[in-house]
């Protein structure tokens, strides 16, 4: 993958659902269900972006040709990147039943949930996957508007 395209692609992420938000763009549907058509696109569209930010960060790691002509610009990238917590976020689809953390064949402990608070259980999915369509828009702690300022910071560069 494109270190530039996958870049692009999550800003184009963040615009098309800053738009929804903003309601500068409209979803249309027959079904006349467009309220919450627009809320499950916003949804899906921060978690992609999410995973295109951190898709975008592997291969910046893994590519010293990145940005070749502004190593400090790199090195800045992977260093906001990793302080944002977004280093080890993979996608459902592709990774959704790995068996291991690791190359090395280790099984990773699952995390079970208490049965005894579930309320607390609740709190705790909220906090870190819940959107909020504040102006910073918010997926968890992760105010994904500073983020994509980053984006667009770095591709500058491109």
């Amino acid at each position: 993958m494109n270190f530039a395209l996958v870049l692009s692609l999550a800003c184009k992420q963040f615009e098309i659902m800053d738009g929804l938000i903003q309601r500068e763009l409209q979803i249309v549907s027959q079904g006349g269900e467009e309220e919450s058509n627009r809320l499950v696109t916003v949804m899906a569209l921060a978690q992609s972006f999410v995973f295109n930010v951190s898709r975008a960060y592997r291969i910046c790691q893994h590519g010293s040709q990145v940005l070749g002509a502004h190593p400090e610009q790199r090195k800045a990238f992977l260093r906001y990147i990793e302080s944002r917590g977004l280093v080890d976020v993979r996608d459902v689809n592709e990774h959704g039943l790995d068996r291991s953390s690791s190359g090395k064949g280790r099984r990773r402990k699952r995390s079970e949930p208490d049965a005894s608070d579930p309320i607390g259980r609740l709190r705790e999915w909220f906090a870190n996957t819940g959107l909020v369509l504040s102006p910073d828009i918010q997926l968890g702690p992760l105010p994904l508007r500073i983020v994509y300022q980053e984006l667009k910071r770095v591709e500058r560069f491109i």
